[in-house]
């Protein structure tokens, strides 16, 4: 009978240590999934501003003296948000680490296409979307990219389907691969 007692002590002083350690658990993750949604939106920006400062935003409108206070409003703001450091260490294995450089390449690949051929460009992209996607839309699935998003972390996966939804919505034109880089956080 002592022995009963001392297993359920033991079950009863563990208990509310795991469920600490649960809650904590959450709020990790939870701190990790913010800062990944900030750096997604430092690039947004970055990638935004970079987008703008290219397109000129009608150049014809501006007066000269307006112009160059639009560039350096512009270059204001991408320094600023350049002071923005964010990081997240995610631990790779080796297999990991060579998907996520061929992923990387393949997306660098990917930008050059949208200079040459955007519909193409977003077909390609949608096919690599897919290939992340546990229910796809459509039937092109690139099955190269899928193999090697699977050698990816789940927290690199997430990273690249939400940068190919971004391209895809159309919210970052096809500049995305200096945005893009899911390598920089190691």
């Amino acid at each position: 009978m002592e022995e009963s007692q001392c297993v359920e002590n033991d079950d009863q002083e563990t208990n509310p240590i795991v469920n600490v350690l649960d809650e904590l658990e959450r709020r990790v993750e939870s701190l990790r999934e913010q800062t990944l949604a900030i750096a997604q939106e430092k690039q947004l920006l970055l990638a935004s501003l970079q987008q703008l400062q290219d397109d000129g935003c009608g150049i014809q409108r501006f007066s000269e003296g307006e112009w160059e206070e639009f560039q350096a409003n512009a270059e204001r703001l991408v320094c600023r948000c350049l002071t923005v450091e964010v990081s997240i260490t995610t631990p790779r294995t080796d297999i990991q680490e060579a998907a996520l450089k061929k992923i990387d390449n393949i997306m660098e690949d990917l930008d050059d296409q949208f200079n040459v051929d955007q519909d193409g460009a977003k077909n390609i992209a949608r096919s690599y979307l897919n290939a992340c996607s546990a229910e796809p839309v459509g039937k092109d699935i690139n099955h190269r990219f899928q193999g090697l998003i699977l050698d990816c972390t789940a927290d690199d996966q997430k990273v690249v389907k939400r940068k190919l939804e971004l391209v895809l919505s159309g919210n970052m034109n096809g500049h995305f691969v200096s945005s893009f880089n899911v390598h920089e956080n190691k």
